[in-house]
């Protein structure tokens, strides 16, 4: 999924240029570099948040790591877009959004948009009353 939001990214929005990529797999990275035109491929994800040259970050990366990458972004005080879901419980989520509010910083979620496929959704106005991990009714 992160290799698709490099490719929208590059190809489909005006002025924005993917600066690096962090992929477990070394080698879908450089591929996915190579065709976004990225300049920096890390192993490190927290070396690419704290990168000056990045100004945002998308975070596309396995569910359970969304939180802690979310949270780095918004310490590092770096605009962030996080592929669903945010966090893997209700508790966790707020967590996220409580820090989000303090620090001034807007949150966008990624979520899945029918036929189209992606929207982006920007800012998080309160996430709904749900019981057990998040996406569960």
């Amino acid at each position: 999924m992160g290799s698709d939001h490099a490719r929208i990214l590059a190809s489909q929005v005006p002025g924005a240029r993917v600066q690096a990529l962090f992929d477990a797999d070394p080698t879908r990275a450089k591929a996915i570099a190579d065709e976004t035109g990225a300049r920096v491929v890390t192993a490190d994800p927290a070396a690419l948040i704290q990168d000056s040259t990045v100004d945002a970050v998308l975070v596309a990366s396995p569910d359970h790591t969304h939180k802690q990458l979310v949270l780095a972004c918004i310490a590092a005080r770096k605009p962030v877009l996080c592929e669903k879901p945010l966090a893997p419980t209700v508790a966790e989520c707020l967590e996220v959004v409580a820090v989000e509010s303090k620090l001034g910083r807007r949150l966008s979620v990624s979520a899945a948009s029918g036929k189209t496929g992606r929207s982006w959704c920007t800012g998080v106005s309160r996430p709904r009353d749900l019981e057990g991990p998040a996406g569960e009714r």
